[in-house]
């Protein structure tokens, strides 16, 4: 008996300081003191699919995460997407990172994530919890429920795609340590914008964007014609890294049209301004920060729909007496034979304008002020509408012509006579040296005229009692422009 007891005291002392050492261990389990470090969503290329979600211990042997699951949530809070840790990680030092990150992360950033995701992340709103008490970021738009992480981080906007990351903000204590004191269980003031995304793994590999390039080219899906345009749609290459401010598609004939370009910042875009009736192809090409992507492939050949004509080109302006030769050089048809072609003639210096309307070119521009300073413009048309004007020709003086018609302003009878009283008209580039009455009887009377320099006339020997009207003409060095309407119908006494 004394053997047995001896032995029963000496397991006793073994077995209590062992009990006691178990007692001691902390209660945390080996997952619980790390916190979500840092979210990136995406890039501009495809949005949402290059993600990752950093985890980075704030003490040691935080590295039992098997069988430990990331829950993804949407604006609402509800939950969307589960990830579970298939085994722990190897490296469970104080201050050590894990990466769950999607396949497109791991090829952007050439690092290998210690959990592999598919793409779930929202850059509108949300919610991502590594366990669902252990820590929690919330974003944008999320309106669930607000335990673990307070306000969202830039409600208004959201995760930039292809932007900088969410990074918790560790400065309030040690700024080289993640501490209990930089989770205050609020999003909003936990986390900061970061310029760019930089991922940790468990391993300690870093990784980093590759360095910006001018963008892929653009693949042209479809070529749209209409008359005189093409919609040309297409959709974007790889933007290289930094954002595509814009497009320039460029549609070139392959049968003599004219060449033509369209720039914008989405797609279709829709050039303009090509000649109807002649085949095109288009092609496409990117710019961004960094500079501008080869063109595409061109998209089909298409035939482009008649248009109105293209403006003719003046050759010459040749002026006369009162008129102007026009000559001129057709534009494009627009697909669609000219009919016509109308030249305009503008005076600089108050002459009357006139045009004229035919055929072919020369087209005479008749009834101008002599002595008046014309340029002269042309325009065609065809079955679909009418070109715009031709830019102007050369100025040129309008040769002297006989003078225009006077007006006659009143006709004043007297014994055997009429005074008429008249303004002149143009004197047609050359001054006026007389002006000749012409009195005729509308029942009968003889008919007289009478010459003179100015205003009135008084034409005399009419037949008494007989009614007459009255009209005036002048002439100038160059001959005798026409008679004026007649004036008014007066009895002669």
């Amino acid at each position: 008996m004394g053997i047995r007891l001896l032995r029963l005291l000496m397991a006793i002392a073994v077995a209590v300081p062992a009990v006691l050492a178990i007692s001691a261990v902390p209660s945390y389990a080996a997952f619980h003191l790390m916190n979500i470090r840092q979210v990136w969503i995406g890039t501009v290329d495809t949005p949402g699919d290059a993600q990752f979600v950093e985890l980075q211990m704030r003490a040691a042997n935080q590295n039992v995460v098997a069988n430990h699951e990331l829950f993804v949530f949407d604006a609402a809070g509800t939950l969307t997407d589960t990830f579970v840790f298939p085994s722990n990680v190897s490296n469970g030092s104080d201050q050590g990172y894990i990466l769950i990150a999607t396949a497109q992360a791991e090829s952007l950033f050439d690092i290998t994530a210690d959990l592999v995701i598919t793409p779930s992340l929202v850059p509108t709103g949300g919610k991502v919890c590594f366990e669902t008490a252990v820590d929690c970021f919330a974003w944008g738009d999320y309106t669930g429920s607000p335990t673990g992480v307070g306000n969202p981080f830039r409600p208004a906007s959201g995760l930039p795609v292809g932007g900088g990351a969410a990074l918790r903000d560790i400065s309030a204590g040690n700024p080289s340590l993640l501490e209990p004191g930089d989770d205050t269980n609020d999003s909003a003031a936990d986390f900061d914008l970061a310029a760019s995304p930089v991922p940790h793994n468990n391993a300690g590999d870093v990784g980093s964007l590759p360095s910006a390039t001018a963008p892929a080219a653009p693949t042209v899906t479809s070529s749209t014609p209409s008359s005189g345009a093409i919609s040309v749609a297409f959709t974007p290459g790889s933007s290289g890294g930094s954002a595509i401010t814009g497009f320039t598609a460029q549609c070139l004939s392959t049968d003599g049209g004219v060449a033509r370009t369209k720039s914008g910042t989405s797609s279709p875009l829709n050039v303009t301004l090509l000649s109807g009736g002649k085949n095109y192809h288009c092609r496409v090409r990117a710019t961004n920060a960094v500079g501008t992507s080869p063109y595409s492939a061109f998209g089909a050949t298409v035939p482009v729909g008649a248009t109105a004509p293209a403006a003719p080109t003046v050759t010459s302006s040749t002026p006369s007496s009162g008129a102007i030769s026009v000559a001129f050089t057709p534009g494009s048809s627009g697909g669609s034979a000219i009919t016509g072609f109308t030249a305009q003639c503008l005076s600089t210096d108050g002459g009357v304008a006139r045009s004229k309307t035919g055929p072919t070119s020369p087209l005479i521009v008749t009834s101008l002020s002599g002595g008046k300073n014309y340029h002269c413009r042309v325009r065609a048309t065809n079955a679909v509408g009418v070109s715009p004007f031709s830019a102007f020709g050369a100025t040129v003086m309008v040769g002297a012509t006989a003078p225009a018609a006077p007006t006659v302003t009143s006709s004043t009878p007297s014994s055997g006579a009429i005074s008429v009283a008249f303004t002149p008209g143009s004197t047609g580039g050359s001054a006026i040296t007389g002006f000749t009455a012409q009195c005729l009887s509308t029942d009968g009377g003889v008919a007289r005229t009478t010459s003179g320099t100015s205003s009135p006339l008084n034409v005399t020997l009419l037949s008494g009692g007989k009614n007459y009207h009255c009209r005036v003409r002048a002439t100038n060095a160059v001959g005798t422009g026409p008679f004026s309407a007649f004036g008014a119908t007066v009895p002669v006494p």
